[in-house]
C-alpha cells in the first residue's frame, strides 16, 4: 500500500504544479483578469518615424562612417568578427595620407557588435 500512496501523492503534486501554471498562464489565455497585461509590444512600433530618438539609448543598430574623418587605417576592417567592411585605398596628396575610395559595410553579415565603432 506504501507504493500505492506515494504514487498517488506523486499525481496530486503534478496537478497542483499544473493547476499553479495555469493560475498564471490562463488569464493570459482568456484576456481577463487582474494579473492580465499585455505581454507583448512591437519594436520598433509602427507609429514611429523610426528616428534615432525613438530607438533605447545604448542602441546598436545604426553604423554609420564618416567618410572625410576616416583615414583609412583599417582597424575597424581588422577587428570586425564577421569580417563584413571592405575597404579600398589610395595614396593621398600629401604624404602618409591616404584616400578612402571604398568603403562598404555589408549589413546582411554584421552582427552589429559595435566593435568598428
Amino acid at each position: 500500500m506504501n507504493g500505492l500512496a506515494a504514487y498517488l501523492r506523486g499525481i496530486g503534486n503534478r496537478c497542483l504544479s499544473a493547476a499553479t501554471a495555469l493560475k498564471t498562464t490562463l488569464p493570459y489565455l482568456i484576456g481577463t483578469g487582474e494579473r492580465y497585461r499585455a505581454a507583448t509590444e512591437e519594436y520598433p512600433d509602427r507609429v514611429s518615424a523610426r528616428m534615432p530618438e525613438d530607438l533605447p539609448p545604448r542602441f546598436r543598430g545604426l553604423l554609420r562612417n564618416d567618410i572625410q574623418a576616416c583615414s583609412g587605417c583599417r582597424y575597424c576592417a581588422d577587428t570586425c568578427p564577421a569580417d563584413c567592411i571592405h575597404i579600398e585605398t589610395e595614396p593621398g596628396p600629401e604624404r602618409n595620407v591616404s584616400w578612402v575610395s571604398v568603403f562598404d559595410i555589408d549589413h546582411a553579415r554584421c552582427m552589429f557588435c559595435g566593435l568598428c565603432v
